[in-house]
């Protein structure tokens, strides 16, 4: 609540800050947060009319938008004919799952080894970072950059 009155004051004062997509996204998520649908279905035509905002409604918010994802796209194409990787996923995956209920019976499974705390930690609730990990199959150029075994 003390952050919102401070987007709010930062908005309202029209500064340039209040046109960073960053901060717009930070404030439209608080008014999430909070409950406060009301605050947010006003602010939003303000949001929306900020230069540079291709978003089209308030939960669709991120940094940055993939235009793929807007008119005319699909949200969910056919498994079978969006390429390789989704039709490879699908043929293992029973195998997939097996190895991950495997996985979860080891002791230290949800150990920071295998799950840190990477990115977006400012989103989580009470910018805990310890609400927010990740196992990264793929970091900083390296595959598997521990082992399972």
């Amino acid at each position: 609540e003390e952050a919102l009155a401070h987007f709010q004051a930062v908005f309202d004062a029209g500064g340039e800050e209040a046109t960073h997509l960053h901060f717009l996204q930070q404030y439209v998520l608080a008014l999430h947060r909070l409950g406060d649908r009301a605050a947010l279905d006003a602010l939003w035509p303000r949001v929306a009319a900020t230069p540079g905002v291709i978003w089209r409604t308030p939960l669709q918010c991120p940094d940055l938008v993939d235009d793929t994802l807007l008119d005319g796209a699909r949200p969910f194409p056919d498994v079978a004919q969006s390429g390789a990787v989704p039709r490879r996923l699908t043929e293992l995956r029973r195998r997939i799952l097996q190895e991950f209920e495997a996985f979860v019976t080891r002791p230290g499974w949800e150990s920071e080894r295998y799950f840190r705390h990477k990115q977006d930690t400012d989103l989580v609730n009470g910018n805990d970072a310890s609400r927010w990990t990740e196992m990264l199959l793929f970091d900083r150029g390296q595959w598997d950059s521990w082992s399972l075994t």
